[in-house]
């Protein structure tokens, strides 16, 4: 069973992605905030994370940051998850390492045809 870490500050958002990749058969973790995320991702192999680019205290592009620049992490790959999607905060991401972006609001096909994409399922 694959392993997703969501890391998404709004709780309804957050609840409904675990909703959806729980019963596609995903074990999935999660946290609102970028802070324990690194931690949760030092302490578990995770095969994808699904990351918020807007958090309070620390972005998403901070969280990837830093997971990218930890040997043992670097290779987690990444979906970032915003509302606000310009092409040049697009263009950012994927040359910071990202997989994939989702465009809130999304619906469980584009949730799960990314997911799936990224990982190869």
């Amino acid at each position: 069973m694959k392993k997703i870490l969501v890391i998404e500050d709004n709780n309804s958002i957050r609840e409904n992605i675990i909703e959806l990749l729980e019963l596609n058969d995903f074990n999935v973790h999660a946290t609102g905030n970028g802070n324990e995320a690194f931690g949760l991702m030092q302490a578990h192999d995770f095969d994808l994370v699904l990351c918020d680019i807007h958090m309070p205290q620390v972005s998403g592009y901070e969280v990837l940051e830093q997971t990218k620049s930890n040997a043992k992490l670097k290779s987690v790959p990444f979906i970032f998850i915003s509302a606000s999607v310009q092409y040049k905060e697009k263009e950012q991401a994927l040359k910071m390492g990202i997989e994939g972006f989702l465009e809130k609001p999304f619906n469980e096909k584009t949730l799960m045809d990314t997911v799936n994409k990224v990982i190869g399922k």
